[in-house]
């Protein structure tokens, strides 16, 4: 139905009807169900609620933008609609890789290069071989390797000295490669690659700690892996959940106090211990309840949860990450128990609940006739007179007085701003005994200060911000992980040098070709060389026996003298 102004009867008389503004069952049902068409400036709805009323602080309000740009939801939106939204216009991220790098922290890094030993390792390496006992019979060697002739041919054409120093090139050239072959074949690096399958945990940290984890890669079985099969999980609450003070035959035995109260006097009993003890150990009962229910619930739904591991990690890696996710998972608990909380005593005020306490609200009438009107008033207190119609929060000392016990608008959050440092005296509860006249709190046992972390002056709500808490242990099994993730094979990769077997191969591959070459390039070469030496000695020769033969010649001839004529 939609909200409107009325004067004298509302039946009668209605000044005006406010657009899309609907009133319902409750109060948010009614908000929710209406949209804020009068609250845009191009709408003459809110001047004329502002001039029916006539108050002064209204005129301070801002009109909503009517433009079309200055909301991404229509004016005719419902309010649930917008609340579906979360009343979010517009989201804005900005993302620094410098701050994230700054939270990271990396304590060190670590990188690999692939060098090539030096020239000085490499023949020291070859000096300190199995190549140094020959020089030990060098001698011999030096022998045959005048004597030795791999070229041996019965054409005379080519003398044995010419096939002799074919052989020595020949040699020489091929120590020459099979030495640079050595030196290139030992400077290379190779990956190495072996397997081992079904490794043990004992295995796979044995392989850790030779190759490092950067080497070793052990797929898991199953990558998704739940928190549940390797992590427990144990929370300790506030000593006060566990007491008598909650239990069911002490809450029984104050309703039964409250109960034999004269209802006459409602309005006034909402300021008595004996008329409100029993709605606050209720409501410290329900709190414990929905504490420990809430924590149950959310460790279930953590240990549920599944870790992605497609490798299996180390033990460090593995301490890190698990420590996080707890942190994370035990700092969001308690805002998330806040949220919910803090939307319960909204929704409460909001709601405009009244107690079944009297205490925010009571009936009055003006007269006590059949079919009379009720009316409600509010509850004042303290000395400023908090009024409960405008806040939630009033409260103020009981009568009679009890150290930190607090009355106020609803049990709730007149438990919130009280202390429960009577509950660790035992005075203080044989006064409780005294002014309620029960027969069960002769058995009631003081709280252990030692038992809690918490002060004993502290606020119920300081409390409730920890959630009851006392500790939470968790044990966290990294024996539990591996059998979990259960790799069928563990791989390790090593960047190496050339083995001795390695090297010996690759001469042993190219030996065939490279002599078959040489046999074929070194004789030519060679004989090829003789032979342009003989014509050029034979060519020097000639030239010289002919420039003698000249100079005989010239000598040979005599000498023509010129006579006088007579």
């Amino acid at each position: 139905m939609n909200w409107g102004l009325f004067t004298g009867n509302p039946a009668v008389i209605q000044v005006y009807t406010i657009p899309e503004f609907y009133y319902a069952c409750q109060p948010v049902e009614s908000l929710l169900q209406s949209t804020l068409k009068c609250f845009y400036d191009d709408q003459d709805c809110l001047s004329i609620i502002i001039n029916f009323y006539n108050v002064s602080s209204f005129n301070n309000f801002t009109r909503l933008n009517s433009s079309s740009h200055a909301s991404r939801f229509m004016r005719n939106s419902t309010i649930s609609s917008l609340l579906s939204e979360m009343f979010i216009e517009s989201w804005s991220e900005s993302t620094n890789y410098s701050s994230y790098f700054a939270q990271c922290q990396p304590s060190s890094c670590s990188y690999t290069i692939a060098q090539r030993n030096s020239l000085l390792e490499t023949l020291t390496t070859i000096v300190a071989s199995p190549l140094s006992h020959v020089v030990r019979v060098g001698t011999k060697v030096r022998d045959w390797f005048k004597k030795v002739n791999v070229f041996e041919d019965t054409n005379r054409t080519i003398t044995i000295q010419q096939q002799c120093v074919a052989t020595r090139v020949y040699l020489l050239l091929l120590v020459i490669s099979l030495f640079i072959v050595v030196l290139y074949t030992s400077l290379i690096y190779y990956l190495n690659t072996f397997t081992i399958t079904k490794p043990s945990l004992e295995q796979y940290q044995q392989l850790q700690q030779r190759y490092g984890s950067d080497a070793v890669s052990c797929p898991c079985s199953r990558p998704s892996i739940t928190h549940s099969s390797f992590i427990t999980l144990q929370c300790e609450f506030h000593p006060v959940c566990t007491s008598l003070f909650i239990s069911d035959l002490y809450l029984q035995e104050l309703f039964q106090l409250y109960n034999d109260l004269d209802l006459t006097y409602a309005t006034t009993n909402a300021f008595t211990l004996q008329g409100t003890i029993f709605s606050y150990f209720q409501a410290l009962a329900a709190l414990c309840n929905l504490v420990n229910d809430f924590v149950n619930d959310a460790e279930q739904q953590y240990l549920v949860s599944s870790i992605i591991s497609t490798l299996m990690i180390d033990s460090d890696l593995f301490e890190k990450e698990t420590n996080a996710s707890l942190i994370e998972f035990q700092s969001a608990l308690p805002n998330s128990f806040l949220n919910s909380l803090q939307i319960i005593r909204g929704l409460t005020q909001g709601n405009g609940f009244v107690s079944a306490y009297s205490t925010n609200w009571y009936y009055i009438t003006k007269n006590i006739v059949l079919g009379a009107m009720l009316y409600l008033k509010p509850q004042y207190y303290g000395s400023d007179m908090c009024n409960c119609a405008t806040s939630s929060t009033c409260t103020q000392s009981s009568t009679p007085y009890i150290k930190g016990y607090l009355v106020g608008c609803t049990p709730l959050e007149s438990l919130l701003q009280s202390t429960l440092e009577c509950l660790y005296e035992q005075s203080c509860i044989d006064l409780l005994t005294t002014y309620l006249n029960m027969s069960l709190s002769n058995h009631l046992v003081p709280l252990n200060k030692s038992e809690t972390r918490f002060s004993s002056n502290g606020t119920v709500n300081s409390i409730v911000q920890e959630m009851f808490v006392e500790t939470c242990s968790s044990n966290v099994s990294y024996n539990q992980f591996f059998e979990e993730c259960k790799p069928d094979y563990c791989s390790v990769t090593i960047l190496e040098p050339g083995s001795f077997i390695i090297v010996i191969t690759t001469i042993l591959g190219l030996y065939g070709g490279l002599t078959t070459f040489l046999k074929l390039v070194v004789p030519f070469l060679v004989f090829s060389t003789y032979k342009l030496i003989r014509k050029y000695k034979q060519r020097a020769q000639v030239g010289v026996q002919q420039f003698l033969a000249q100079a005989q010649a010239q000598q040979r001839v005599p000498s023509q003298v010129s006579l006088p004529p007579k």
